[in-house]
């Protein structure tokens, strides 16, 4: 990136708690990527949120040389389990505070009174989540009570208006937005695919001018996978399955069957594995990440 002409600033995650998924060591975390000839980094601030998941966020000060304002970013990762949506509120809460206190440093050091902000990243939840409702609806209300704060906006929650021969968006300012105009989806394999990745910004301050197409699904799934990936992953399915049914018949009547204990577990579905490029999705050949 760096022979692209952008600059960076990266955030680890810490390596404290064990998780299923990565373990203890952890070599992820949060990166931001600007245009060296376009803006200056001011000052950046990083946040380890106060829980078990090892996640982080980062803020980050730039100046736009050309109008010489000052705008912050902020990049985050929240907890993958959206169903833990306590968890994942939590995170969001503390990064809402630390975006407050760093917004208030900021404008200080710069003698800017309107700073605007731009939060991006995988928020790991949906437009109907209840995530997504506090970011676009309460976010500040309670961090801020003099001042009639506004909540984000997506710039994606009008993407149902976008004219796909030029990723101009060409409608009036004041068209419909919301969750129904959301991107169809961010993330695809063959577990779900959902829209779970946003870039919310300051309403007061910024304004979306035009957005870039989805790739169709076609392209997402254009590959097999590794060799074997089905297979593997229908192993697990089984093993994960097997475990269900014996935890059933535990519980159960001792006057059952066992046919009872494996009815009142979750059924099975297995991949078929003479069609894995209708499962694979991304990342393949073209798509280096799971998320677009």
């Amino acid at each position: 990136m760096a022979d692209q002409g952008y600059n960076s600033v990266y955030l680890k995650r810490p390596s404290i708690t064990k998780s299923s998924w990565s373990g203890v060591d952890k070599y992820d975390g949060c990166g931001t990527f600007f245009r060296r000839d376009k803006f200056k980094l001011i000052t950046e601030y990083s946040v380890n949120y106060k829980d078990v998941h090892d996640r982080v966020g980062l803020l980050v000060a730039l100046e736009h040389l050309a109008t010489q304002r000052t705008l912050i970013v902020a990049n985050t990762h929240l907890y993958w389990d959206s169903r833990k949506v306590s968890d994942q509120l939590a995170e969001l809460k503390e990064m809402e505070a630390a975006i407050t206190r760093f917004k208030d440093q900021v404008a200080k050091q710069q003698q800017q009174s309107e700073i605007g902000v731009i939060m991006c990243g995988d928020f790991n939840n949906g437009p109907s989540s209840e995530i997504y409702h506090y970011v676009t609806q309460e976010l500040f209300k309670q961090q801020d009570t003099s001042n009639s704060p506004v909540p984000f906006r997506s710039a994606y929650d009008v993407y149902g208006h976008l004219d796909t021969e030029s990723a101009e968006i060409r409608v009036p300012s004041n068209t419909a937005y919301g969750t129904q105009y959301e991107a169809p989806y961010t993330s695809s394999n063959f577990k779900r695919q959902w829209t779970i990745d946003y870039i919310f910004y300051s309403p007061q301050v910024f304004a979306t001018t035009g957005l870039l197409e989805i790739p169709p699904e076609e392209a997402l799934k254009a590959d097999d996978g590794p060799e074997g990936w089905i297979e593997e992953e229908n192993k697990n399915l089984q093993q994960a399955h097997d475990k269900s049914v014996a935890a059933a018949a535990v519980k159960q009547d001792p006057a059952s069957s066992d046919s009872d204990a494996a009815k009142s577990a979750p059924a099975l579905k297995l991949l078929d594995a003479s069609n894995p490029a209708h499962y694979n999705g991304i990342p393949n050949r073209s798509f280096g990440s799971d998320h677009i």
